[in-house]
């Protein structure tokens, strides 16, 4: 009779674990990573990694929907439908906004109007140098939790507005939790979420472990939460207490792999797995898969950057000289082996690229002061010593792949030409960030992303040096009364399709910026490259948008198959 009952337990066991692996291969979504996330702490800066996961932790008092059409939509989310209350009659700029309730954080503690306190004070703590603290401050003047209710959030607006600006406005931010379980302890989490590494007194505090362990593990309201992270793997599952309901997909786990190949090879190997950026050589290979495809100009671009601080990119005529002997569109075809129209824009002229909303309404206003001729970089080259016209370029193939060591390639000819000896040192990823913190470099090859549709690129000169995003390392007291300018002018009225008539106001100012930016030359502006995802053709529903990639993912459907996966 044991015998018997061992059999079937051990059959009922193999069973069990045969359906585990095939629900484990049918619901698992893999994405293809280029890099980590760096931090998943949204109201910090982040890389694109970073703020792809951020959009399924994470929800905001508004969510922006993408619908199939390209279409944005922007919603509320913690937010209730009709929770916008203009407190005063008299004085429309005084708000209350009412929060969804029945909200629950990942760990369990239900979400309050204290968590959106918590956040826009933390947005505003200047430690944390969060990249939206100007952007809240051109529309809230203060803000409070209204007393005696937990639900309910008071608004002093620098302006009136409409319910549906107020909506747009608020779609960058998501709400941190006020407390935070840490080792079996409820704490509360500190307004400055960054601790001084020098300083050994808070370096091992209990408050410094909350950080750290809020860092490695958020948790957020969103559709997915944290199962675990490591380096190269972060792993998500479906939050099954969503208020929205619980998405399709029950898991999502981010892999870096390094290389595109072996992205390829996974991709190849798992029927749910989702790729961007896929170079040309393995277009074929792909083609011959059981994939959809999308592809889309993301907000971004890429650009050689001159480090400005030291020889010989000291000298701003060196830096013209050699910006001048570039031909972006050469480099651009030997980068991207797609067919690529010149006419959809994907070569810039500028720091905004001619995609943006500024080059498009305006294409002669942002002509580039250093345009491509040879003749001229000779000349500006030729007032440089001989010493002088030389330099090191730095890239890093182990993400960009085989297209970088091309586009090197032919950046070394175009300098031969103009008389500029230039070697290239292909670093590993760890070592090519490294010494891009450090500001070891004398040019380097880097994509800039992260932009919205209003490519708000303060945060490119900010005025610490390295590791924050003045790779370059300009100090320019015009360029910056004009950024100022700029994060001013960034308000409610300057989004697009809200109330054209101010676009020009900010269109003027993005041009100033662009030609004071060609007056210092801290980088040649080179191209915007279409990208193409790759997904299972089993994936239903699937939105590709360039500002949130795939975070659309809790609306995404699986095909019905059969028990095998097939």
């Amino acid at each position: 009779m044991r015998r018997y009952m061992f059999v079937a337990l051990l059959i009922l066991v193999l069973i069990s674990g045969i359906i585990a692996c095939c629900s484990g291969q049918k619901d698992e979504l893999i994405y293809c990573s280029k890099q980590q996330p760096d931090t998943l702490i949204p109201i910090l800066d982040q890389n694109e990694e970073a703020k792809y996961l951020c959009e399924l932790i994470f929800d905001g008092l508004v969510n922006k929907t993408v619908v199939k059409n390209g279409q944005e939509r922007y919603e509320w989310a913690l937010a209730e439908d009709n929770g916008f209350i203009e407190e005063d009659d008299e004085d429309r700029t005084l708000i209350i906004i009412s929060l969804r309730k029945g909200v629950y954080w990942h760990d369990g503690r239900e979400f309050t109007a204290e968590d959106v306190i918590y956040t826009l004070n933390a947005i505003n703590e200047t430690k944390n140098n969060s990249p939206l603290r100007s952007w809240l401050k051109t529309f809230i003047k203060s803000f409070e939790r209204v007393e005696g209710d937990s639900y309910k959030v008071r608004l002093v607006l620098v302006k009136e507005m409409s319910m549906s600006t107020l909506k747009e406005l608020f779609s960058p931010l998501k709400i941190l939790p006020r407390w935070y379980m840490y080792e079996g302890e409820e704490r509360k989490l500190p307004h400055n979420l960054y601790i001084n590494k020098d300083d050994t007194n808070q370096k091992n505090s209990a408050t410094g472990k909350l950080i750290d362990a809020f860092k490695c593990l958020p948790i957020g309201t969103g559709p997915y939460k944290i199962k675990t992270k490591k380096s190269e793997d972060v792993l998500l599952e479906a939050n099954n207490e969503y208020y929205l309901g619980r998405p399709e997909i029950e898991k999502i786990r981010m892999q870096v792999l390094g290389s595109m190949a072996k992205a390829v090879k996974l991709l190849d190997n798992n029927p749910y797995a989702i790729l961007f950026d896929v170079e040309q050589e393995f277009s074929d290979r792909l083609s011959r898969l059981p994939l959809e495809n999308q592809s889309y100009l993301p907000y971004n671009f890429y650009a050689v950057v001159f480090n400005t601080k030291r020889d010989p990119f000291r000298n701003s005529r060196f830096r013209k000289g050699v910006s001048a002997g570039i031909d972006k569109m050469g480099l651009l075809s030997s980068f991207s082996k797609n067919s690529i129209n010149v006419e959809n824009g994907c070569v810039n002229h500028s720091i905004f690229p001619t995609r943006s909303i500024y080059v498009q309404s305006c294409p002669a206003c942002f002509q580039e002061a250093n345009a491509f001729n040879t003749q001229n970089a000779q000349e500006l080259l030729s007032q440089c010593s001989g010493s002088g016209r030389e330099f090191r370029l730095l890239i890093c193939s182990s993400t960009e792949g085989a297209r970088v060591k091309r586009l090197a390639g032919k950046l070394v000819q175009m300098m031969n030409d103009v008389g500029v000896n230039m070697v290239v040192d292909d670093l590993n990823a760890a070592s090519y960030m490294a010494k891009i913190k450090d500001g070891d470099f004398d040019a380097v090859f880097m994509e800039f992303a992260g932009f919205d549709h209003l490519y708000d690129i303060r945060s490119l000169f900010a005025k610490k040096d390295f590791p924050n995003k003045n790779y370059w390392v300009v100090r320019d007291h015009n360029l910056d009364v004009l950024l100022k300018k700029f994060g001013e002018t960034l308000s409610w009225e300057s989004f697009p399709g809200h109330n054209e008539e101010i676009i020009p106001g900010l269109k003027d100012i993005a041009r100033d910026i662009h030609n004071r930016v060609e007056v210092i030359v801290p980088a040649c502006f080179l191209f915007t490259v279409p990208r193409r995802a790759y997904y299972s053709d089993r994936l239903m529903d699937v939105t590709i948008h360039p500002e949130v990639g795939f975070a659309t993912i809790e609306t995404w459907k699986l095909k019905t198959v059969g028990v095998s996966g097939n």
